[in-house]
């Protein structure tokens, strides 16, 4: 291998690591005027014998979202658990639902803080089709 070679193949290696980092990023969303936004596609496991989002995967995506949002906010939970032996936990969860979302749809669930306390968070988290740009529910 010629060093002319050697030095293509560190380059291409290192465009794959900054590629592979941005598809995490990717899959983690993003951050919009402060709140997260976290994307994603509603996959036949999501839904009912009618193509209808079943109403407990909304917690589901709810739950990726808060991780997903964590992620971007360099917390590592793995490790938090595994170094510190705590994590974050749910307390408590409402969900008012107001549309049904489906197959296929592409949502986006809008993550915002409301307050940060000494040992707790709160969080106000929609689900957004983004298509349509209508409110399908709010925890």
């Amino acid at each position: 291998m010629m060093v002319g070679d050697r030095q293509k193949n560190l380059a291409g290696s290192r465009d794959n690591a900054n590629l592979a980092a941005s598809a995490d990023a990717m899959l983690d969303g993003r951050f919009d005027a402060g709140n997260h936004i976290y994307p994603l596609r509603v996959q036949y496991e999501d839904t009912d014998a009618g193509a209808i989002v079943y109403h407990a995967q909304y917690l589901a995506f709810a739950e990726r979202a808060r991780s997903a949002w964590l992620r971007c906010l360099g917390i590592d939970q793995p490790a938090m658990l595994a170094d510190d032996g705590f994590g974050f936990v749910v307390r408590r969860i409402e969900i008012d639902f107001h549309r049904p979302a489906g197959l296929g749809d592409i949502l986006d669930v809008d993550s915002g803080l409301l307050r940060l306390g000494g040992a707790s968070l709160k969080l106000q988290q929609k689900i957004i089709n983004r298509e349509k740009r209508h409110i399908l529910a709010r925890l």
